[in-house]
């Protein structure tokens, strides 16, 4: 429990940092600072207390939390500050919505519903099958997730 409250608080801790008035070049670094810090702590505190996904051990906790904010710091600096952001609505689109595809995959196999499309076909791909087979299910979430988008439908907690 204590890691998974640790993780929620490196998540508002960077969500605060990225509302504060600072220039955007300033916060890229303070989250790029941020990550290596928690990947060195993460490293070092691996030596007495091994990275074990599985239990999420307090190193793990860090070394992760470290990871996703370099990712956060690089896509900030791509999206925000240079402004590349055609290419990111695909991500919008599910970010959006995050806890409605989180739901509503507890009731629906989108993996089933994407096999409707690619039965015919799919069998004949070899080793490409369990790939196809995921990019027809993450295809129909998002084209779920895209319908609610295009009517402005948005589950918020």
């Amino acid at each position: 429990m204590l890691p998974a409250i640790a993780t929620c608080m490196l998540g508002a801790l960077a969500g605060h940092w990225l509302r504060t008035n600072y220039s955007q070049r300033r916060k890229a670094l303070g989250l790029l600072v941020a990550g290596v810090a928690c990947l060195g702590v993460g490293w070092v505190w691996s030596l007495a207390f091994p990275i074990i996904k599985n239990i999420w051990s307090s190193s793990f906790v860090l070394f992760a939390g470290g990871w996703s904010l370099l990712l956060l710091a690089l896509f900030y600096w791509i999206i925000d500050i240079r402004g590349h952001k055609r290419w990111a609505f695909f991500f919008t689109v599910i970010g959006v919505n995050p806890i409605t595809i989180y739901i509503v995959n507890r009731f629906f196999d989108f993996r089933l519903l994407g096999n409707i499309f690619i039965h015919g076909f799919v069998d004949y791909l070899g080793g490409w099958k369990p790939f196809i087979t995921e990019v027809a299910a993450v295809t129909v979430g998002w084209l779920f997730l895209y319908f609610l988008y295009r009517r402005k439908i948005f589950l918020k907690v």
